[in-house]
């Protein structure tokens, strides 16, 4: 059997954004939300979630500014992290490519990376 890699490159980049979606989510959520309101209210106004202010729950303040610039480096944070988990992986990946196994867990598609990656979270 040829070796696919445009299937393999799909596949590994749909397993890394499953990935940054999954565990960025609240990040990209309360970032939207932030984004919004600066544009709307401006930068240095009070961060709300509808009518409540959120921080005031942990007796602080926060801007809108700062908790967009906060999901930022969350997001950051998680696609270092999804990097990181990529190349720790990268060995094996190479190895099942060389020895032409695509399908690791035997379901019929070709996304080593993917089952490799997911299943070991």
């Amino acid at each position: 059997m040829r070796r696919n890699r445009l299937a393999e490159i799909w596949a590994t980049l749909r397993g890394a954004l499953f990935l940054f979606f999954t565990f960025g989510s609240l990040f990209i959520i309360f970032g939207v939300i932030s984004l919004d309101r600066i544009l709307e209210f401006g930068a240095h106004t009070a961060f709300r979630v509808g009518n409540t202010e959120i921080p005031k729950w942990q007796g602080a303040g926060a801007t809108n500014i700062g908790i967009f610039i906060f999901c930022v480096a969350g997001l950051i944070a998680v696609a270092i992290a999804v990097y990181l988990r990529y190349r720790q992986h990268q060995g094996k990946i190479k190895l099942l490519r060389e020895k032409g196994i695509t399908d690791f867990d035997g379901d019929g598609k070709v996304d080593s990376f993917a089952d490799r990656f997911l299943d070991d979270l």
